[in-house]
């Protein structure tokens, strides 16, 4: 399949592609994403700390921006990927205030880089 002919659609799981990431062993990683996470792999309903995202334990459609930010952290330390150098190119969106800044401090904390484009890059 042609990545021309890839259409984003529903939410996003990056603690999905961060553990096909691992397997593959890399020693740099180039995430290209519009925002923090929406869905995880896990079972939140056992965690406490997922307690007020109802979002994440299936009754509500709808995510936090302080849910977003408690996915991000938990799928990153959970990652598998010490080793690896993370560079982040984080395209710009409306409504996800906090993802520059989580994105900065893990690609930062591996020795990568945050790149994001302005709004009228082509």
């Amino acid at each position: 399949q042609s990545l021309n002919d890839i259409v984003p659609e529903g939410a996003t799981n990056l603690q999905a592609g961060l553990n096909r990431m691992s397997a593959l062993d890399p020693t740099n990683l180039y995430l290209i994403t519009d925002g923090l996470p929406t869905r995880g792999s896990s079972n939140y309903r056992l965690s406490n700390l997922f307690s007020g995202c109802t979002s994440l334990t299936g009754a509500l459609q709808t995510i936090t921006g302080e849910c977003r930010v408690k996915l991000f952290r938990d799928t990153v330390s959970k990652a598998n990927l010490e080793s690896v150098v993370v560079n982040v190119i984080l395209l710009p969106i409306e409504g996800d205030p906090e993802a520059a800044k989580e994105f900065w401090a893990w690609a930062s904390d591996t020795g990568g880089l945050l790149m994001s484009p302005a709004r009228s890059w082509p």
